[in-house]
């Protein structure tokens, strides 16, 4: 259980880190 909640925190800070990114690369 421990294990999913990391994958899933790691997940939510790629999405958030996505969504920080500049709109133009």
């Amino acid at each position: 259980m421990l294990e999913k909640l990391k994958s899933n925190i790691t997940a939510f800070k790629l999405l958030i880190g996505i969504r920080k990114l500049p709109e133009v690369q």
